[in-house]
């Protein structure tokens, strides 16, 4: 599947991953048709100008 990852702040790239696992028994999957960002929040966060992600987060 694609996601779109922070690698490091301000470096974000859309790439493949593996698909997620469902690990707990209320645990889903759900398939996003269709995303968008919100401007402000999403851009500080990947340029680190929020409380830091680890590398790999996936937004």
């Amino acid at each position: 599947m694609k996601a779109t990852v922070v690698e490091k702040p301000g470096v974000v790239v859309v790439r493949g991953v593996p698909k997620p696992k469902l690990e707990g028994d209320y645990d889903i999957i759900v398939r996003a048709r269709k995303a968008s960002i919100c401007r402000h929040p999403d851009y500080e966060l990947s340029q680190g100008l929020r409380p830091p992600v680890k590398g790999g987060r996936i937004l």
